[in-house]
């Protein structure tokens, strides 16, 4: 197998750090896209949306991180990642969910502006991506409300979490302050050997 990927990106580091917690070995290969290679026609053909990660299997390409866990999580069951109780499993996904399609959108613009040298950042972008994501943090923080993982066990839903919540601790610390339930959650997930081999910018 082959994850095509990129340091910085929170989503390819959802699949790398199922990687590790499975101990599954691929041939990694970065996709640089400061220089556009997600959208050169060689890597278009393998992933249309022209984005990572990219998993390659015999010869086959999936795209989208949580598509890509799935299949991790039924072709390696063990360690398991998905609670057995449907219940569970399908508030794993939820979570997943409001992740990938709440609180990425509400706050990646702050976060890509926030990448920039400080004199060219846009700070009313920031301001909305700050003030957008709050809703959502307050959100993930009830859902840990009496539980030490989102799912009673660490499973998917806290590897959807963690990355997205490292760029807040890392940029807007404070965002995190009101929520002590997903501060304790960050504090036992960030010790983790899958967390602390994928920080941004670190490579596989």
């Amino acid at each position: 197998m082959k994850l095509y990927y990129h340091p910085f990106s929170n989503f390819a580091r959802k699949v790398r750090m199922v990687l590790i917690e499975k101990g599954i070995t691929v041939e990694p290969v970065v996709v640089d896209l400061l220089k556009g290679a997600q959208k050169s026609p060689e890597y278009l053909a393998k992933n249309p949306l022209g984005k990572v990660p990219t998993l390659e299997v015999d010869g086959n390409y999936l795209c989208e991180s949580t598509v890509i866990n799935e299949y991790l999580e039924e072709t390696h069951p063990e360690p398991r990642l998905l609670p057995k109780d449907p219940i569970a499993r399908a508030r794993a996904r939820l979570i997943d969910e409001i992740h990938d399609a709440y609180l990425v959108p509400a706050m990646g613009p702050a976060f890509l502006e926030h990448f920039k040298p400080e004199d060219k950042r846009v700070v009313e972008t920031i301001r909305k991506g700050r003030e957008s994501g709050r809703k959502y943090l307050e959100i993930l923080d009830g859902m840990l409300k009496g539980r030490e993982y989102f799912c009673g066990e660490f499973s998917l839903a806290d590897i959807a979490v963690a990355p997205t919540i490292q760029f807040v601790d890392m940029m807007f610390a404070d965002e995190l302050e009101p929520h002590a339930n997903l501060r304790a959650w960050y504090a036992r997930v960030s010790q983790r050997p899958s967390f602390q081999k994928t920080t941004p910018g670190t490579p596989m």
